[in-house]
């Protein structure tokens, strides 16, 4: 069966966007801890200037301007994220989808597909009814056949065995030919299982 190729171009869109948010999140936590590195290092300069009484100013505003700055980039990658959520599903929306299978997908594949299935299926199930009915009408013929020997042959001294149709034992080959209850159950399940 073909493809459906809006939804497959959807799912790699989404595949795409998936990895993309994956990337954005990575980044949002690598700088998270870094973050907090670098927000410890600064304390520590912090308690050390006061601590030893050493101008380590330069080294305090280098460190606050790293702080700055993955603080800014945290920010920038969290809007990435926010607007990422909806900006990566492309030119393909779930609307698209949707309408695409209605319009064109599904009544393609009805009539290319599932109309000359069931046309088939039909053709089957008459041809199954017809021969059904001629092996019955057979082995009828076959059985009344067999009574009006046997109802002749009565006046003879011997009781014959004679042959005769079978369409009743489970090993039978008419009953291995036969659509059984339980084979219709099995296609109402199947049937089921194609419409849930």
């Amino acid at each position: 069966m073909e493809k459906f190729e809006k939804f497959e171009q959807f799912k790699a869109r989404k595949g795409e966007a998936s990895a993309k948010r994956r990337e954005l999140e990575q980044k949002h936590a690598e700088a998270t801890v870094e973050l907090e590195r670098v927000k410890q290092d600064y304390a520590h300069l912090v308690r050390r200037s006061v601590v030893e009484e050493k101008n380590l100013d330069a080294e305090i505003d280098a460190s606050d301007k790293k702080v700055s700055e993955i603080q800014r980039t945290i920010r920038r990658l969290e809007a990435q994220m926010g607007v990422g959520a909806t900006a990566y599903q492309g030119d393909i929306s779930p609307d698209d989808v949707a309408e695409a299978w209605n319009k064109e997908y599904a009544p393609h594949c009805l009539e290319t597909l599932f109309n000359p299935a069931i046309k088939e299926l039909a053709a089957a199930a008459d041809a199954y009814r017809l021969a059904f009915q001629k092996a019955i009408r057979v082995a009828t013929d076959i059985e009344d056949e067999r009574k009006d020997m046997l109802s002749e042959l009565r006046d003879s001294k011997y009781t014959y065995t004679t042959a005769r149709p079978d369409i009743k034992s489970t090993e039978c080959e008419f009953m291995k030919a036969v659509i059984t209850a339980q084979d219709l159950r099995d296609f109402e399940s199947m049937r089921r299982r194609a419409t849930i």
